[in-house]
């Protein structure tokens, strides 16, 4: 079975933190500790002593905040230490593009015994994240695939990783998880598929960019897709993602800011030809504990959820006034994570999604 204690401090010293820290999830048998923190942080401090205050491996990253037994919050250290039966076996990528070292991250997946999944920490400003686990996913054999890209302030100019003492940007670290509980990934959101329907007609190489949707200016058309008078505004771009539908799942794209002229920055890539809808809000505590409900049916109880959480959700929680609710929902299910500037699950990164692996309490 897997021994999970979890820590936040909010001290914005790294070194204090860090003690803060240490001491509630401190355990004997610590065989990998996990930590997600302010990009405002030193890092390299932060690195050092974190892996100068435990024996076992810790891996790390910036956050746009953070979530566990202690609330959700803007700031401050998250940790994890797991203990128990699992093993854990890193693998880091300099760059997302990189095919030849995904593919050594690959093989390296495929000599998993037992039961396995892989947990994913990309930097958040790369841009690379779709390449990434486009070209991963059918390598990996039958080790399921999940996670979230680094986050940091909003300007988006600065993130990092962290392996030991060793702080990374621009590439990816791949945790190979191998456990002897069940588990389950899961994947929610709080939008749905609308009649509102468009096609992207014109993006840049790297299809962060579109500048046209049904062939015309791609912000005027949006708004015009809304009912929305004049510009688009900042709420109306929060609350109506793009969805892309596959396979009767949802995949979220989102809006990141309206340009000079006239196109639309996306946190994701949107592929020329692609039908997408405009999302329809739902009630995100009520997704949420839907999705939260199907894993503890199928596994009997979950002792840890490790969860990636878009920082556009945290944002619309806070404006809706639910924030409060959604961290005691996530206490309630064992959750610890970060809030990401994007999120991974199989084969597909998206916006505006909750995504994460629960572990079952029963070894098998």
């Amino acid at each position: 079975m897997i021994r999970p204690r979890q820590g936040y401090s909010s001290n914005p010293d790294a070194q204090l933190a860090v003690a803060e820290v240490s001491e509630q999830i401190g355990q004997q048998d610590s065989l990998a500790v996990l930590y997600f923190a302010s990009a405002t942080y030193d890092e390299q401090l932060l690195a050092r002593e974190m892996s100068n205050r435990f024996a076992c491996p810790t891996w790390g990253c910036a956050s746009a905040g953070v979530f566990g037994a202690a609330g959700y919050h803007a700031s401050g250290l998250q940790a994890v230490s797991l203990g128990g039966c699992l093993r854990v076996t890193p693998f880091y990528c300099a760059r997302l593009d990189d095919r030849d070292s995904i593919g050594q991250i690959a093989r390296g997946l495929c000599q998993a015994r037992g039961q396995a999944f892989a947990l994913m920490l990309l930097d958040g400003l790369s841009q690379k994240e779709e390449e990434f686990v486009h070209y991963l996913f059918p390598l990996a054999g039958r080790v399921p695939l999940v996670g979230g890209s680094t986050g940091g302030p909003l300007d988006f100019k600065h993130t990092w990783l962290a392996w030991g003492e060793q702080v990374f940007s621009g590439g990816g670290l791949v945790l190979l998880v191998e456990v002897d509980v069940p588990f389950r990934l899961l994947k929610f959101e709080h939008s749905e598929c609308s009649e509102r329907r468009f096609v992207v007609t014109a993006s840049a190489h790297d299809g962060r960019v579109v500048y046209e949707l049904n062939g015309k200016p791609a912000a005027l058309e949006y708004a015009r897709i809304l009912g929305a008078p004049g510009e688009l505004s900042l709420e109306q771009i929060a609350r109506h993602p793009w969805v892309l539908e596959l396979g009767g799942q949802r995949y979220l794209r989102s809006i990141r800011e309206v340009r000079a002229d006239g196109g639309l920055d996306l946190y994701c890539r949107v592929e020329e030809g692609l039908v997408l809808s405009a999302g329809s809000p739902l009630d995100p505590l009520e997704e949420a504990r839907r999705g939260f409900l199907d894993v503890r049916r199928e596994l009997g109880g979950t002792s840890l959820v490790l969860g990636f959480d878009c920082i556009l959700r945290r944002l619309e929680l806070e404006q809706a006034g639910l924030k409060t609710a959604m961290a005691d929902l996530l206490k309630r299910e064992n959750a610890v994570g970060f809030n990401t500037f994007g999120e991974q699950f199989q084969a597909l990164h998206m916006n505006q999604t909750f995504t994460g692996v629960a572990l079952g309490t029963e070894s098998r």
